[in-house]
């Protein structure tokens, strides 16, 4: 409930924002650092049962440095996240059995870029590497396995940025992660694709 009362406040300043933010324009420029927070949804394709979802909340702290090329802005980042989300399956790969997976911590390393709007404003895409820990636990009637196993896989993503102030923005944006299929959870445990939605939100400080 705190993750969606911040993101709706971040989404208020993003359209009442321009009389806040008219005297202090960002260049979009430098290093910026800050706390990353929103909803997760992992979905797990078994390529057995189907797909099935679970809902979280995902949070962590994002870092990045932006260039301006006119009125474009390039930029690299790196996030590092952990996430709420867990689910248990029962006769998953044979009767009898239980399995449980989560996700764990999550590293980003990618790039953006983005077109600014106005003095304060910045519509961006961005795309790269993610590399998540997948905590799982396997109690079978032959065999047992629990672990951590780190998968990796692709990110693309889209949003929008807005200036507070001179040193102080606000970010929303919407990302969707691959991680592949065939994926390998120790020796005898596989995945068919893990797939995840995420709708963020940061408060981001520019050095």
């Amino acid at each position: 409930m705190k993750t969606i009362v911040f993101a709706a406040g971040l989404g208020c300043a993003l359209i009442a924002g321009p009389a806040f933010a008219q005297d202090a324009g960002s260049d979009y420029t430098g290093l910026y650092a800050g706390p990353v927070a929103g909803y997760d949804r992992l979905t797990v394709d078994d390529e057995i049962d189907g797909s099935d979802s679970s809902d979280g909340v995902v949070y962590g702290a994002v870092v990045g440095y932006d260039f301006a090329v006119g009125s474009a802005v390039l930029g690299v980042e790196a996030e590092l996240t952990d996430s709420s989300i867990s689910q248990t399956e029962f006769d998953f790969f044979e009767e009898g059995d239980e399995f449980a997976v989560g996700a764990g911590l999550d590293l980003y390393v990618g790039a953006r870029a983005g077109i600014r709007v106005g003095r304060a404003g910045l519509l961006y895409v961005k795309g790269g590497y993610s590399e998540l820990d997948v905590d799982y636990d396997y109690d079978g009637p032959t065999v047992s396995l629990s672990g951590t196993e780190a998968i990796g896989g692709y990110r693309l993503g889209a949003g929008g940025e807005f200036a507070l102030s001179r040193r102080l923005g606000a970010r929303v944006e919407y990302r969707y992660s691959n991680y592949g299929s065939g994926d390998e959870l120790g020796e005898d445990v596989s995945l068919g694709v893990l797939e995840r939605h995420q709708v963020m939100a940061a408060l981001l400080y520019r050095f």
